[in-house]
């Protein structure tokens, strides 16, 4: 089988495009290979990036209620502790007794006065009780002799409301 000069031309025109075009390839491939670490690279350092931004906006939100904790506790300390409570009494240990008489009462019932005492109820009806011991109670336990009744009685009241009605039960218990 002979071949053609055209044959043999083409040949060699092929041959001559195959060595610039294998250093091409494998400048391409080269290429290619630092492209794809570049591009790994760049993955890495945009995952890096992504969880260096959650955990700064984490940190900031922790910070931000850190710091509403913090006003919070300023502010329940300035109620506990603040000047405003301990001012009166200063003030009143500093004043002369003629410039503490002048100051203007707090309402309500002020300390070392008289209050008003119990409520008045015998208006009321009176239901009366008598409650005695039972037999079994009113036997000395070591003489096994039957108590003898007093006249002194203990007495003790009871407002009760039944139909509307207030009365006062009195109980008169004998000793």
């Amino acid at each position: 089988m002979e071949f053609s000069t055209e044959h043999i031309e083409r040949h060699e025109q092929l041959t001559s495009l195959k060595e610039p075009s294998t250093d091409l390839y494998a400048h391409l491939q080269n290429k290619y290979n630092i492209l794809h670490c570049e591009m790994i690279e760049y993955k890495k350092a945009n995952y890096w990036e992504a969880q260096f931004n959650k955990f700064k906006s984490q940190e900031e939100s922790l910070q931000a209620e850190i710091n509403e904790l913090k006003a919070k506790l300023r502010k329940r300390e300035q109620q506990l502790f603040g000047t405003k409570s301990e001012k009166s009494t200063q003030k009143q240990d500093q004043l002369t007794p003629t410039a503490q008489a002048n100051i203007k009462k707090n309402r309500g019932q002020q300390a070392d006065s008289k209050g008003h005492g119990k409520r008045d109820y015998n208006n009321l009806p009176a239901i009366e009780k008598i409650v005695s011991l039972s037999d079994k109670n009113a036997i000395c336990s070591c003489c096994r002799l039957q108590y003898e009744e007093l006249n002194a009685t203990e007495n003790s009241e009871i407002l009760e409301v039944i139909n509307v009605k207030a009365y006062r039960r009195m109980i008169r218990r004998k000793m």
